[in-house]
């Protein structure tokens, strides 16, 4: 055994563990002589790399032992008990949404249609946009026009903001969205800083080279260091103090900006005829319909004087949380914890209903990841408070949505109809009867067995409708002592 390297022992022992118990110990100690042998016949040859290609030898192991554990009946009866489990296939699809979760970053998207917003009293926030011709686009204002509503009675405070793109310096450089605001952006919305100041407060007032940043940008460029708070980089071109952290569950736009600056330091934002948008504070005791005709009136006599444009005021509750993609999922989780719940306390007898409990669960879990990856994936919470209508982005996501559905019916159908209506166990021992010549008296069919003996499906090849249609057989009392026998193996 002195030999025999230490890590080609682990690498052994650890092979060993998938050897079936009763082979096991005479498995290991064939390959610890064959390795003994094949050492020393390498060191009596010189060879210096014996030891190096012994380890390489004894990777083969695992595929020998692998192999011992394929072939062996028990093994293999025990791996087909768990495959034909009702909870196996519960299990399979909930890791299927545990995939979605986990390539989405723990389903943000969703975690953010479901939570409240994270503004001051976000039923008061409205999104102000033009509307165009073609298909309904939404547009962005003059930014002079933003300038003139400031002075409406049925807003307590209105911004203008616009996205773009910025490189930003960290060790290197990295480019982020980002996005130009108005001073008074953050108070509109009614947010206040993690760390530093925002805007609108004391602390960042009149700062034309001042920058906040987003909790991400902050953790993952920045590695959470608070100092970062009053240091300088180059952001945008320019170079810029960091004034400001936001909070760690802020979001406005669909694509997160990392950096925000102001829009009156903005080269591109230079003229009040540049387009951006608007967020505006309803005043209490006034109606979205008052509000917007305020608005329409002050818009129009507002240079620059511009014709064929129609100005829309929208909830930004409506815009980020829409309904149907807010309640989806909740839906369909509580009627999965129903039907599973009603999977464990139905009683066997009550075949019936725990049948359909079952079909249920598995409809219901099935959908929820198709649902969830449409979501996540496909469509673009927040996308509505820019210029781009997200057209494409709900169009997918109802495809996927609409597939999903299809796809989740048609497979806990294909899987119950092979399922025992007892034990919900997978069917097995499929046996082939008849042949296709004797389409009168033997016609062609399949007979699956339960494994639990409570039953066997016939189910015909010939989709012909005069023929009948799948039907259970129950098997007698002479079948019972091949169970039990079977079961005890």
């Amino acid at each position: 055994m002195a030999r025999v390297p230490l890590l080609c022992q682990w690498l052994l022992n650890a092979a060993s563990l998938l050897v079936p118990r009763e082979l096991r110990v005479d498995w290991r100690r064939e390959w610890y002589g064959e390795l003994w042998h094949f050492i020393g016949a390498r060191l009596e040859s010189g060879d210096r790399q014996a030891y190096r290609v012994a380890l390489t030898h004894c990777v083969g192991a695992w595929s020998d032992a692998w192999h011992l554990r394929r072939e062996d009946e028990a093994s293999a009866g025990a791996l087909s008990r768990i495959l034909r489990h009702p909870a196996f296939c519960v299990a399979a699809l909930a890791l299927l949404a545990a995939i979605v979760g986990a390539a989405s970053g723990g389903f943000a998207n969703t975690r953010r249609m479901i939570a409240s917003l994270p503004y001051r009293d976000p039923s008061q926030i409205m999104v102000i946009r033009q509307t165009g011709y073609f298909m309904g686009a939404r547009l962005g204002l003059p930014k002079g026009k933003v300038s003139g509503w400031r002075k409406a009675e049925s807003l307590e405070g209105i911004a203008g903001y616009v996205g773009y793109h910025a490189l930003v310096e960290t060790n290197g450089w990295t480019e982020v969205e980002a996005a130009a605001v108005d001073a008074d952006f953050f108070g509109v919305l009614g947010v206040k800083a993690q760390l530093g100041s925002l805007f609108h407060e004391p602390g960042a007032r009149n700062c034309g080279d001042c920058v906040v940043i987003s909790d991400q940008l902050w953790r993952s460029e920045f590695h959470g260091d608070a100092s970062i708070v009053g240091g300088v980089r180059q952001i945008a071109g320019e170079r810029r103090r960091i004034v400001g952290v936001l909070p760690r569950d802020f979001w406005f736009f669909a694509g997160a900006p990392g950096v925000w600056t102001l829009s009156d330091h903005c080269g591109f934002l230079a003229s009040d005829r540049s387009l951006v948008y608007a967020i505006g504070r309803l005043r209490r005791g006034y109606t979205v319909d008052r509000a917007l005709t305020e608005l329409r009136k002050i818009y129009r006599t507002q240079p620059p004087v511009i014709k064929a444009r129609q100005v829309e005021l929208r909830s930004i509750e409506e815009l980020t949380q829409d309904r149907m993609y807010r309640n989806l999922p909740l839906a369909l989780m509580g009627l999965l914890v129903l039907s599973g719940g009603l999977v464990l306390v139905a009683p066997a007898r009550k075949a019936g209903l725990r049948g359909a409990a079952f079909y249920t669960t598995k409809l219901s879990l099935t959908f929820l990841a198709a649902a969830l990856a449409a979501i996540e994936f496909a469509y673009a919470p927040g996308l509505g408070m820019t210029g781009v209508r997200g057209f494409a982005p709900e169009a997918i996501s109802l495809w996927v949505l609409i597939f999903g559905l299809v796809t989740s019916v048609w497979f806990a159908g294909y899987d119950q109809r092979r399922r025992c209506r007892i034990c919900l166990a997978r069917l097995s021992m499929p046996v082939q009867m008849g042949a296709r010549g004797h389409v009168l008296m033997d016609r062609m069919s399949t007979e699956l067995a339960c494994p639990n003996g409570h039953g066997l499906l016939w189910a015909p090849e010939d989709p012909l409708e005069s023929h009948p249609k799948d039907r259970w057989l129950r098997l007698d009392e002479s079948w019972q002592d091949l169970f039990e026998l079977s079961g005890k193996r």
